[in-house]
This record gives structure tokens, C-alpha cells and sequence, in this order.
């Protein structure tokens, strides 16, 4: 997949190139800047774009001769909160999460609003990231500038705190440590630190 954007601010197309000779195969073209997630082992994947007055999220679908088709586009996002900078698709690919709020959709055909991340945050802080745990339901949700990450799970919302040096901007599951690229708040300085889970 290739996401290829044309000198029309919001105008580009989203191309499907066969990876064994670089031919285009298919192409879905007037669709918006958009930032797109492949749904964990499936031939589709969810965008999320956000025009000048809402975001919107579609999924779109991939067939065996490699054409790309639109299956789902959803407007209930003016709803609920949604961002295409923050969004990751969990590892059994059934649910994303996006937004500083964490908020909660399914990946099916109709896209379904499922709830918001349960958890005692300030309702003037953010989640900057979040990571899940591939053998299992956990959660992880790093909150913006502050030195922990929330563990828990999608039904039963975050129930504890990994402490962490600086603030979490970026994280990811590595084996049984979580990997998080973090920050001192307020300042430029960046480290990478390791937490064994």
C-alpha cells in the first residue's frame, strides 16, 4: 500500500502496488489526506482523515487480484472524539483506539463507537500513545507528560501504573518489555527507556 498525495491540498489517492514487480494494480482516487493502519491479520485497513470540519474513519478492503474497494466510511466521529495522529489498531485487529481521550471503535464493516478508555485521568490531560500486549488482552496507555503508563484491558478498564522516568510520548510492546520513547516536560530532551512488564 502507498498513500500518494497531489499538489490539491486535499486531494490524493491511495494506491495498491504489487510488491514482486512495483505495478500499480488499483487505485481509489479523491480521497483526502489520510493516515491509514493495517488491520492485524487481514487484507484491509482503516484510514482516518480529518477534513476542515470533522473526522471521518473508513476501512477499506484489498481482494485477492489486488483491488482496493471502500467497505465501511463512518460521519459518527463529529460524535466522538478522533484523531488521525493518534490512533493503533489492537493486535487481534477487532478494535482501535484513537484520540487523547481514548476512545474506542470496532474495525468491522460498520465501524461501532464501543466506549472510551476507563481510567481516573485528568480530564485536562491526554493519552499521547497507546501499545497492546499480543498474547493478551492488556492495554497500555501512556499519558501525555506525565512519568507512568496505565495497564489494563478493554473491558475492564486500566487498573494499574507502570512508573516510567520522563513523560511517554511514543511506546510499543517488545517481548516482555515496554519500549517508550519519552520526554521532560517542557524541554527538548528525549530518551529511549526500557520497562520490564
Amino acid at each position: 500500500m502507498a498513500c500518494k498525495k497531489y499538489s490539491s491540498i486535499d486531494q490524493g489517492s491511495i494506491r495498491v502496488y504489487r510488491r514482486s514487480d512495483a505495478v500499480l494494480v488499483s487505485e481509489l482516487e479523491g480521497v483526502a489526506d489520510e493516515r491509514i493502519r493495517k488491520i492485524p491479520g487481514a487484507s484491509s485497513f482503516i484510514s482516518i482523515n480529518r477534513d476542515n470540519y470533522s473526522v471521518f474513519a473508513r476501512r477499506y478492503s484489498i481482494d485477492a487480484d489486488g483491488v482496493l474497494t471502500q467497505t465501511a466510511l463512518s460521519n459518527q466521529y463529529s460524535t466522538y472524539a478522533m484523531d488521525e495522529r493518534l490512533f493503533r489498531i489492537s493486535e487481534d485487529g477487532t478494535y482501535f483506539i484513537s484520540s487523547g481521550r481514548g476512545t474506542i471503535f470496532s474495525t468491522n464493516n460498520q465501524l461501532e463507537y464501543q466506549g472510551v478508555l476507563e481510567s481516573d485521568i485528568d480530564p485536562y490531560e491526554d493519552y499521547a500513545d497507546f501499545a497492546f500486549d499480543e498474547n493478551g488482552p492488556d492495554i497500555y496507555a501512556a499519558i501525555a507528560y506525565e512519568p507512568f503508563v496505565q495497564v489494563g484491558t478493554l473491558l475492564g478498564g486500566l487498573t494499574s501504573e507502570l512508573a516510567c522516568w520522563g513523560g511517554p510520548e511514543f511506546i510499543f510492546k517488545d517481548g516482555e518489555q515496554l519500549v517508550s520513547v519519552s520526554g521532560i516536560p517542557f524541554t527538548s530532551l528525549m530518551f529511549v527507556e526500557k520497562i520490564d512488564l
